[in-house]
């Protein structure tokens, strides 16, 4: 030791070699010698580099004040050192300062570090400030990110552990398979393999994905899926490492029927069951709803083998339901398909369908099923701005009842009668908000505009167990709400008004299906208000556009269904909003120099997103912010921003 101590007095500089030897020393719990040697090093070599080695051996030594004073001073002479401020994160963390910590992982993920040791920072942060569903949100980001991360899947353990969550006792009780159609398989296993030209360069194809439904009126209804894909790559490899299932525990229960892992020759490497299984949150986009996910560890997945498995879900609620719940198929993944299959066994007469480019769906029955078989599906191929999904894949929608769409909204404005009655608290906010104003359009946006700015935006599922509104006086007094709670507080003041008005469901993902009336069809609430025209729909919910000249993103592609009393139905989609990006770049030769000043003007959809992006970021952070997106695409320095 004391050789290798006068070696780096004597200027030998070798980061490799005394990074094996820092790791070694730690290893065998030297944490005073690796100290020493790393207080010599760099002393004789000051650098980020060795620097953040001498606070990580203070840390690891438990002198972790010394160790934020050693980061501190590095910090300051660069502000911007991503590793240095996570490293000081952490500090902060192992000294119990967790606020501390926080806020240096809410700054770093807001410039778009994403990396998985930020979000174990701001987990670790959240952990110590007894936010335990928040960080094991954050866990799991971080375990998106390294999959195979053990001390991250023990920091996910810990956080589910906190909140009473993240066990698999409830996924242990038996599910019965749907019963694959004999047909339907045969006609599975006589799809012919994809030629290479059609899988090179793919990290997995799928050699079978099929759903089944078993559905009898009055009975819970299951559904099992059937994957088989053969790996191709690293890449496939990682990614069915791991394999989730979303569902619904209020009203599913869920079943890990079958795995095997097979190699290329066909013999089972590996079996799972539900102990490699536990239930987690389900990222829903920042969409509060009830969902989660069963995540399954699966071993033993290399390039070339052969992923198979079946799980079964069984909806408790569906035994009272009128008709078969509506589902919606894209015949198409991200991978390559050999076959694709859909089909209802039971009563399937008591199913409608509808198709779309279907010109390669075959339609297959049998005695009790029907089903949909596709060969070689073309693979889903996703571009920024790209069409809906049901724009160009072949595609099934199933669906059951009775109903017009008629007899659908006036039963569903039945079922929220007491929440449409006139709400003192809102008739004296629409008395306040349109004192002085005399045309009917200045009230229509002064009511919209107030509800947009006073309102916080909660995103909550729009579904089977979420489509009552709260009343317009709670929503006020709260002032926060999800769409409903806007659009049903600026159906009330605009009445209050005396102006016209209808709620309005609409789907902003894809299109709806006229030939299958149900409100499942259904993902967000708005307003329609005649008196600005037939195809003018107002939506609070977008913070940072304006409510009446820019309609809900994405609902031109889809039909409206208005809410009237007199006569509920579907209308004409809303015309497309023309968005605008200007660029104009000025280019000045000087001392053979090219100076250019390049102007960016965003206008409609874009500069909301863009007002959204930024509205969160502190004034004075704003620039470090875009400095940090421009540099994920480019090496430009930003020098101003306003």
């Amino acid at each position: 030791m004391k050789s290798f101590t006068e070696v780096l007095k004597g200027g030998f500089a070798d980061d490799d070699t005394v990074s094996a030897w820092l790791d070694l020393l730690l290893r065998q719990n030297k944490t005073g010698l690796a100290l020493a040697v790393a207080e010599t090093y760099s002393g004789a070599n000051p650098g980020p580099v060795s620097q953040r080695w001498h606070a990580e051996m203070l840390q690891a030594d438990r002198q972790v004040p010394r160790a934020i004073e050693v980061l501190q001073k590095l910090l300051a002479g660069n502000p911007a050192d991503v590793l240095t401020r996570v490293q000081l994160g952490e500090c902060f963390n192992d000294d119990s300062q967790f606020e501390r910590a926080g806020e240096i992982a809410e700054q770093l993920l807001d410039e778009g570090h994403h990396e998985a040791r930020v979000h174990l920072l701001q987990g670790w942060s959240q952990m110590g400030r007894k936010r335990h569903r928040e960080a094991k949100a954050s866990f799991e980001k971080a375990a998106t990110r390294e999959p195979d991360n053990e001390r991250i899947q023990r920091a996910v353990a810990l956080a589910s552990a906190s909140i009473g969550q993240g066990s698999n006792s409830d996924i242990k009780q038996a599910i019965s398979a749907v019963a694959l159609p004999a047909d339907l398989a045969t006609a599975l296993d006589q799809s012919p393999a994809l030629p290479e030209s059609a899988i090179k360069g793919q990290p997995a194809v799928w050699l079978r994905r099929v759903t089944g439904h078993f559905f009898e009126p009055g009975k819970p209804r299951r559904t099992t899926i059937w994957r088989r894909v053969r790996v191709l790559t690293k890449e496939g490899a990682d990614h069915l490492s791991t394999i989730e299932t979303a569902f619904d525990p209020l009203s599913e229960r869920i079943f890990l029927n079958r795995l095997e892992v097979r190699d290329p020759e066909g013999r089972v490497v590996a079996r799972g069951n539900v102990d490699n299984a536990y239930v987690r949150d389900l990222d829903n986009g920042g969409v509060a709803d009830h969902h989660k996910a069963l995540h399954i560890q699966v071993s033993g997945v290399t390039p070339g083998c052969v992923v198979e498995f079946e799980i079964t879900t069984e909806d408790r609620a569906s035994g009272d339901d009128e008709g078969f719940r509506f589902e919606r198929y894209p015949f198409g993944s991200l991978w390559p398909a050999q076959a694709e299959a859909v089909f209802v066994s039971g009563a399937p007469d008591a199913v409608k369908s509808h198709r779309e480019h279907a010109a390669d769906l075959r339609e297959l029955r049998g005695e009790g099923w029907k089903g949909w078989l596709a060969i070689a599906p073309a693979p889903a191929k996703l571009e920024p701005f790209s069409q809906s999904l049901d724009r160009f894949l072949p595609m099934l929608w199933l669906g059951g009842g009775e109903k017009d769409w008629a007899a659908l909204g006036k039963e569903y404005l039945k079922d929220i009668a007491d929440r449409l009655k006139p709400d003192p608290a809102a008739i004296t906010a629409a008395q306040r908000v349109t004192s002085g104003l005399s045309s009917e359009r200045e009230k229509i946006s002064a009511l919209a505009r107030h509800v947009q700015k006073e309102l916080n935006y909660k995103a909550i599922e729009f579904g089977i167990r979420a489509r009552r509104p709260n009343s317009a006086s709670d929503t006020l007094e709260h002032r926060y709400g999800d769409c409903k709670d806007h659009a049903l507080l600026l159906h009330q003041m605009l009445q209050a008004a005396g102006i016209e008005s209808r709620l309005a469901l609409v789907n902003t993902a894809w299109d709806v299906r006229p030939e299958l009336p149900t409100l499942d069809q259904f993902n967000h609430m708005i307003v329609h208000v005649p008196s600005l025209g037939a195809a003018t729909f107002i939506d609070c919910t977008g913070k940072y556009e304006d409510p009446i000249r820019l309609p809900t993103f994405g609902i031109w592609h889809t039909r409206p269904f208005v809410l009237d009393p007199a006569g509920p139905g579907l209308v004409e989609p809303p015309p497309a909003v023309l968005d605008r990006i200007r660029c104009e770049r000025r280019i000045k030769i000087e001392r053979g120099d090219a100076l250019v000043s390049e102007t960016v003007t965003l206008n409609g959809y874009f500069a909301s997103s863009m007002r959204a992006s930024l509205a969160p970021v502190e004034p004075g952070r704003r620039l470090q912010t875009m400095q940090a997106y421009l540099n994920q695409r480019t090496p430009i320095e930003l020098r101003e921003f306003d």
